[in-house]
């Protein structure tokens, strides 16, 4: 899969904002149990998947955003998109 990813442009490479959604969820469940590992995986969501897929995170965040409010964590604070 990895080599396939990297054999097409990123231009041309999609992702369903839900799709972001449900990872970013898995993220904040996981600071839960094991901080050590949300910061890892925080990371590379942030850093990698999110840097990639900057228009999806839009609509990311309006999914995300109610949940977020509600568990009284911010989301994307501190990333500079632009």
């Amino acid at each position: 899969m990895a080599a396939w990813a990297d054999s097409v442009q990123v231009a041309e490479q999609f992702v369903v904002a839900i799709t972001l959604a449900e990872i970013e969820r898995g993220v904040i469940a996981k600071e839960r149990t094991d901080p050590t590992q949300s910061e890892h995986l925080r990371r590379w969501f942030d850093d990698k998947v999110l840097r990639i897929f900057v228009f999806a995170r839009r609509g990311t965040n309006l999914i995300m955003q109610p949940l977020a409010g509600h568990i009284g964590y911010s989301l994307y604070s501190g990333i500079s998109w632009f």
